[in-house]
């Protein structure tokens, strides 16, 4: 079954639904994300399939359902805006909870959406109506919606998989024609991880392992990121700014460039630089990307965690142990040798290497803290 395409799609009911929508329009490809359903809203079907993982490495587009009144059809479904392809890494069941974990690739673009919504099926998200045709309410007075967010599509037929900026900018302007997203100040689109090396112009692209970043002690790196404003053109004057910090785990991790990011123009590219150490084994950490501004000035942001690990350069720590053993040796027998003749010199020697070695292993690996 791993050859079927399915369609998940996030509201804009929540806060944190839509934030994930963002966050699927800004990490870099190979990056992890993770979406959750309650059971009503998958077919049955699917369930144990689900349930019992037999869809892992499936085929998958994410997108957008709107579920606001200037998104409701004349079926009643929901308008759909897919935005990215992925593979289903993980499902999990918990009671009546499903949790599906994706691995993010190419943006997908449906440059027709009308078209788009005649593939899906006519169980696609829809409205609840009582028997008189009119909206079912929840105990907030909020109409509810029924269907299913998670389905089987065809082939993702009428989409187009793109890594394209111009395309990207499309699909956010898509949503921002959407009213979860009328508000929105800025989208972003990370660019990626590049280690900085003498001779490359731009650094090399680091990708993302299983949702890690793997990278190497002693180096430098750079983390790029776009802003854009889909209402601006180049005369936009002045944005009210939003301001955004870049952190480390220290002391895995320094920071060689000011950490804050202010997004005040309709769009930039903005960087932080950072430098790796050289722990003796690997050590693991984090990159965080997160708004500084407080709750309830802030628009829906993006905050973004980044697992990372450090490569240990444990040649390194051998070589250290090497050379500081040599010179306590060396220093021991200078030491016994300028007091005259020594008897049974071959087993002082030896001793005195032995003991010179094993405190400079000791010192390098076992004194040594892990940077």
């Amino acid at each position: 079954m791993s050859n079927e395409t399915l369609l998940c799609v996030g509201s804009g009911l929540a806060p944190r639904y839509r934030a994930n929508t963002l966050q699927a329009l800004a990490l870099p490809s190979g990056s992890q994300l993770q979406f959750r359903y309650s059971d009503q809203l998958i077919p049955e079907g699917l369930r144990e399939p689900l349930a019992k993982k037999e869809f892992a490495d499936a085929k998958v587009i994410l997108g957008y359902v709107d579920c606001t009144e200037t998104g409701r059809q004349p079926d009643d479904r929901c308008f759909v805006i897919p935005y990215r392809r992925a593979k289903l890494l993980n499902s999990e069941r918990r009671g009546s909870i499903f949790i599906l974990t994706f691995e993010l690739s190419e943006f997908c673009l449906a440059s027709n959406l009308e078209a788009f919504q005649e593939t899906l099926s006519n169980n696609s998200p829809h409205w609840k109506l009582d028997r008189d045709g009119k909206p079912v309410m929840n105990s907030k007075g909020k109409p509810t919606f029924e269907g299913d967010w998670c389905q089987k599509l065809s082939d993702g037929q009428l989409t187009v998989a793109t890594s394209d900026f111009g395309q990207w900018q499309m699909i956010v302007k898509q949503l921002r024609h959407r009213a979860d997203y009328a508000k929105q100040s800025y989208f972003f689109l990370i660019e990626g991880l590049f280690c900085r090396k003498e001779g490359v112009k731009g650094g090399v692209l680091v990708r993302p392992d299983q949702g890690e970043y793997r990278l190497h002690p002693g180096r430098n790196y750079e983390f790029r990121m776009v802003h854009y404003d889909p209402d601006a053109d180049e005369h936009s004057g002045e944005k009210h700014s939003e301001l955004f910090k870049f952190d480390v785990s220290a002391p895995l991790m320094t920071l060689r460039s000011n950490p804050l990011l202010i997004i005040d123009s309709p769009y930039d590219l903005k960087s932080v630089h950072f430098s790796t150490g050289e722990p003796n084994r690997r050590e693991y950490g984090s990159l965080f990307l997160h708004s500084e501004q407080p709750a309830d000035e802030a628009d829906l942001v993006l905050d973004v965690y980044f697992p990372v690990s450090v490569k240990g350069d444990m040649w390194k720590v051998v070589r250290n142990g090497f050379i500081l053993g040599a010179l306590l040796t060396a220093t021991q027998l200078v030491s016994i040798f300028s007091k005259g003749s020594v008897d049974n010199w071959r087993v002082v020697c030896s001793l005195a290497a032995a003991l010179g070695f094993l405190t400079g292993f000791f010192v390098s690996f076992g004194m040594r803290k892990p940077l």
